[in-house]
């Protein structure tokens, strides 16, 4: 009998061990698929980790010439909304185009730049963000207005927080931007990482203090400042319209970052032969022009097509073509 209980003791004990490696396994790819960049999860402001990864040991290399992944960005797409509890609205964000977690992780740099830049311009550059919270300049290693800081508010239910981004040029930071962003000691042990962004003229980046990510903020930091647009319609006898005053451009910029749109597979070749159709073409700052054609709820660019997932928008973009 007494050899009957402790049999059966035996496998008792076993079948917790088992229970409890199971849950540590499921835990595990739980808590992988919550920090994943792809698909739909929760965006997680505060990813803290005991220690970073060991980083990939290579020589640091630096470019000077600018990739048309930075300087050609052209009018940034973006997806629809999604919102994993409503109740929680600052969790709340806009995808990317292919539907991969936050629009803006799409730009996040792969390499090192070096573009010169003066003091004047530094200052001036980041003057330029006033409009979305408090600046700060700060100096180092002898040099005035090494870096600026940049403080947003935001409301989380009755209390006021701020969101921190530090900006710098690239031809004074010293370091390795190529993995995306750098690892920083949050305290306490542990380590976040903070993503690095390049500016479309290559001359300043943004690193990320993880807090919720302003949309307008990184717009303007992102997107390359539109000086003129062209509308061309397919209708006989239509004209061009040709738009540079600087308010009339923003609106159509605006009208277009209000479109939530999403790659599909759609056949390029037979959209294009379309009979009825709009064409803008935006030109930037660096002189780059990126035609985006509608058709229907359809939008092309470049090789990409994209369906229009918010019919009210794009309604209210085809008021101001007519």
């Amino acid at each position: 009998m007494n050899r009957i209980l402790k049999i059966l003791g035996i496998c008792v004990a076993l079948s917790g061990l088992c229970g409890l490696v199971l849950y540590l396994v499921l835990q595990k790819a739980v808590f992988h698929d919550l920090h994943s960049n792809t698909g739909h999860n929760d965006y997680e402001y505060d990813q803290s980790y005991s220690a970073p990864p060991v980083p990939a040991v290579h020589e640091r290399t630096i470019s000077e010439d600018i990739p048309d992944s930075v300087s050609d960005r052209g009018i940034i797409l973006r997806g629809p909304v999604y919102d994993p509890d409503s109740d929680v609205t600052y969790r709340s964000y806009r995808q990317s185009p292919s539907g991969t977690a936050v629009w803006f992780w799409e730009y996040v740099c792969d390499r090192n730049l070096l573009i010169e830049s003066s003091d004047s311009e530094f200052r001036e550059y980041c003057e330029g963000f006033s409009e979305f919270g408090e600046l700060s300049f700060g100096d180092d290693n002898g040099v005035s207005d090494y870096s600026c800081t940049v403080r947003i508010p935001y409301i989380r239910g009755v209390n006021t927080y701020y969101s921190c981004f530090q900006v710098f040029r690239t031809c004074l930071y010293p370091e390795e931007c190529s993995e995306g962003g750098i690892w920083k000691d949050a305290g306490d042990g542990a380590f976040s990482k903070w993503q690095i962004y390049f500016d479309p003229t290559g001359r300043y980046l943004l690193l990320d203090d993880s807090g919720p990510e302003p949309d307008d903020f990184m717009l303007a930091f992102l997107e390359p400042q539109m000086i003129s647009v062209d509308i061309t319609g397919s209708q006989p006898g239509e004209e061009a319209v040709h738009l540079t005053d600087p308010g009339d451009v923003e609106k159509y910029v605006d009208a277009m970052h209000e479109l939530e749109v999403m790659m599909v597979d759609e056949d390029r070749s037979e959209l294009a032969m379309a009979e009825n159709y709009t064409v803008l073409s935006f030109t930037d700052e660096n002189g780059k022009i990126n035609d985006y054609k509608i058709v229907g709820e359809y939008l092309i660019h470049r090789d990409d097509v994209y369906h229009i997932e918010n019919r009210e928008a794009l309604d209210e973009l085809e008021k101001m073509l007519e």
